[in-house]
């Protein structure tokens, strides 16, 4: 890993390489959210998929393999439009994790 994310480099990497805290830019800070958005998107569009999988299908209104790719395309979406507006909250803890300085 190389204490990097979509090449920001997480002040607790920083304080490993250097010996002190490393402060991240306004434009670091603003990538690194856009990369911690993204993992809550690509987990929650994850989550989606498992929970139909788990759905038994009975056959009465299946509606074959244009749903199956329509329903993956709209979960998709929804993870997206989640994680961009911070419904799960999974983004905004995992930024403010990787953003606190460590000391030791």
């Amino acid at each position: 890993m190389g204490g990097s994310i979509a090449g920001v480099t997480s002040p607790t990497a920083a304080v490993a390489q250097t010996g002190r805290p490393a402060t991240l830019s306004a434009n670091e800070r603003k990538r690194l959210m856009e990369a911690c958005e993204e993992f809550e998107s690509l987990f929650t569009h994850m989550l989606l998929r498992s929970m139909r999988r788990s759905v038994p299908k009975t056959g009465l209104t299946d509606g074959g393999a244009g749903e199956e790719i329509f329903q993956d395309m709209l979960d998709e979406k929804i993870s997206v439009t989640s994680a961009k507006t911070g419904q799960l909250g999974l983004a905004r803890v995992l930024f403010e994790q990787l953003t606190r300085s460590r000391i030791g």
